[in-house]
């Protein structure tokens, strides 16, 4: 676990358990994981489930997570995929935007309750070209809420059977009326600053995920109000 970032091990490791853990586990803020102490707030929070004074080897797990260890090395795509946990990243390369199953059902599930009704999905069967020569196809089309640069919006995404972030397309960035300043790593979307995040593998994303776990002085009824009123350039 060391080859990742303090602040994202506790999202990694969330990514990892299952069963009743996993439905505990994502209970916390995805923010609040993702902080330098979310491990320890990861561990309290199991510990609601697995009392210290059980011989069950779940709880034995669970209870090392700081001295957790996995056989071998972690992949690259495994980092990679821990640090865009809530993020997208900003792929003008990308046709439309596109991510994988794992991404939108973790994004999915770390959403506050308001916020998982506002999800919509459909059918869908586009075909997707990757840089390794691999083509696939699309399993459905999701709109999930998020805010970025303090903007409420929705994001159209379509979802295939890949272990890949959420991808936002050179026509979504537009849309944001995105603009990149590559040679001092800034951005702006909605005409706002926007603060970019880097990869170990050098790609810009930014989190989707911090505001919309209600770090937002506005009201949900302001909320509901401006996301039905949303302007064409905020459905991205």
């Amino acid at each position: 676990m060391t080859d990742i970032d303090v602040k994202k091990q506790a999202l990694a490791v969330t990514l990892t358990i299952y069963g009743k853990a996993r439905e505990k586990a994502i209970e916390i803020a995805a923010a609040d994981l993702n902080k330098d102490d979310g491990m320890k707030t990861l561990i309290d929070k199991l510990d609601e489930l697995f009392q210290k004074d059980e011989k069950d080897a779940a709880y034995e797990a669970y209870s090392n997570f700081d001295n957790f260890k996995k056989t071998g090395e972690l992949s690259k795509n495994e980092v990679f995929m821990t640090e865009c946990f809530g993020c997208a990243v900003l792929d003008t390369a990308c046709s439309k935007t596109v991510c994988g199953m794992k991404w939108v059902d973790n994004y999915i599930d770390s959403l506050p309750t308001k916020d998982k009704g506002k999800v919509k999905k459909k059918n869908s069967n586009k075909e997707f070209n990757f840089g390794d020569g691999v083509s696939k196809q699309s399993m459905k089309y999701v709109n999930i809420p998020v805010k970025i640069a303090g903007v409420y919006c929705n994001i159209d995404t379509e979802v295939v059977e890949a272990d890949i972030p959420l991808l936002l397309s050179k026509e979504s960035l537009k849309r944001a009326n995105t603009v990149l300043d590559l040679a001092h790593d800034k951005a702006s979307m909605f005409k706002r600053p926007v603060q970019l995040q880097f990869t170990s593998s050098v790609h810009y994303c930014i989190d989707l995920t911090d505001e919309i776990q209600g770090v937002s002085d506005e009201t949900p009824e302001d909320i509901m109000i401006f996301e039905e009123n949303l302007l064409e350039k905020e459905k991205i």
